[in-house]
């Protein structure tokens, strides 16, 4: 399915494909946590869970969430449906760089 990947160490974000599982999920996103961030009624975003905790993951990103979060590493861009299963994306790679801000420094420990 269609998914969008932010990538806070290249600082893009960009189109890709998504087999809707957890194994795909920890691959995407190089990691063995996932956690779920909502971002409006049809789309979400996974992202390490663990993000804070890894050396590797320093780079992160703020994306416009209603408590405006800061999240490190990776993100996968997601829809939904009704019965909470996931779908395409109905976002477009433009509306998801426009609600996300790279970081300019590394995260220090201390950041968490």
């Amino acid at each position: 399915m269609k998914a969008i990947l932010i990538d806070s160490v290249s600082k893009t974000a960009a189109e890709t494909e998504y087999d809707g599982t957890l194994d795909d999920l920890y691959r995407l996103l190089e990691c063995a946590c996932v956690d779920y961030v909502c971002l409006n009624d049809d789309n979400g975003m996974f992202v390490d869970d663990e993000g804070l905790l890894n050396e590797h993951h320093r780079r992160g990103f703020v994306i416009e969430t209603e408590d405006g979060r800061s999240l490190v590493s990776k993100g996968l861009v997601s829809g939904s449906d009704r019965d909470g299963n996931a779908a395409d994306t109905t976002m477009t790679v433009d509306q998801v760089a426009a609600i996300v801000t790279f970081l300019d420094r590394p995260r220090a420990a201390s950041d968490a």
